[in-house]
């Protein structure tokens, strides 16, 4: 039975197994980036709204640590289904009384979920430093009494809260890729990667005739890019939501489109699909769970 003590002590092993790794992963660049400019120029069209540029360089900063955080989790993905068998800790947490599920279900939620939303957190702490900075560098200490900071608040705040949607669904979504990649990492080790890969090429490269294994995995790789995608969009300031200059600064955002976009993503087959694929890779990564004690 699920207990939620427990799960949040096999969260908190992740957190004391991966802290630095994080750290490091997310706030090299946004370190990098402040440690170089003072000594760089930041050149941008002199007409563009300044705080237009402000909420831009906040938003993207979360958006670079959001990324850089899937990327290290689908990088080490391969790795967390051997970990215990590798450190040989795997008798010592079998003899918890933690479940299978919940040991996955902990790895899953924070290094799929808590991880970026946490990356996101810190980037937009990283790019509410730098903005000034960058401010300062495009046009002068001036240009900071023409940004409207309630404007760039609100915007941000809004953004940051549909960004949170987004990796939310992103996790969701990409779930049955990471624990594919779990669970072949599990049964057949170090060959993997190559295998998947291998699988994968063979999937993009099927037959160019109109077929339904070409249109289905087509179709999922479209859906599974909706809340990516939404990402991107959503702190670039881009399309989702709608983000229009007139004369007077920038007109509400609408995140109806959004909400709209994704809401109708769940309902498909291809979703379906994914949540099956994710079932299959947690049993083969239990049932081997079960075989090393």
């Amino acid at each position: 039975m699920f207990n939620a003590t427990r799960f949040k002590t096999l969260m908190l092993r992740e957190w004391l197994q991966n802290r630095w790794t994080w750290l490091v992963a997310v706030g090299s660049l946004p370190a990098l980036v402040l440690l170089v400019l003072p000594f760089g120029e930041v050149k941008l069209p002199h007409e563009l709204p300044v705080t237009l540029v402000a909420v831009a360089i906040v938003c993207i900063t979360a958006l670079t640590t959001a990324c850089m955080a899937w990327l290290t989790t689908l990088f080490t993905a391969t790795g967390l289904a051997r970990r215990d068998v590798q450190d040989r800790s795997i008798e010592f947490w079998l003899s918890l009384p933690s479940t299978h599920g919940e040991h996955y279900g902990a790895q899953y939620a924070m290094h799929g979920l808590l991880f970026p939303l946490g990356a996101m957190v810190l980037g937009l702490a990283l790019g509410l430093v730098t903005m000034p900075l960058m401010l300062v560098k495009w046009q002068g200490f001036a240009t900071l009494g023409a940004v409207d900071w309630g404007t760039l608040l609100g915007r941000v705040a809004l953004q940051a809260a549909l960004g949170a949607v987004a990796l939310v669904l992103a996790a969701v979504w990409l779930a049955p890729v990471v624990f594919t990649l779990m669970a072949a990492s599990a049964w057949v080790k170090r060959l993997a990667l190559p295998l998947l890969v291998v699988v994968g090429m063979l999937l993009a490269h099927l037959p160019q005739t109109k077929g339904p294994v070409r249109d289905f995995v087509g179709r999922w790789s479209e859906l599974v890019g909706t809340p990516l995608d939404g990402v991107v969009r959503v702190f670039a300031t881009l399309n989702v939501p709608q983000v229009k200059l007139n004369g007077t600064g920038l007109e509400p955002m609408q995140p109806a489109a959004f909400f709209a976009e994704v809401g109708a993503d769940l309902a498909t087959q291809q979703f379906a699909a994914g949540l099956a694929l994710t079932a299959l890779a947690v049993y083969l990564l239990i049932v081997k769970r079960r075989s090393n004690g």
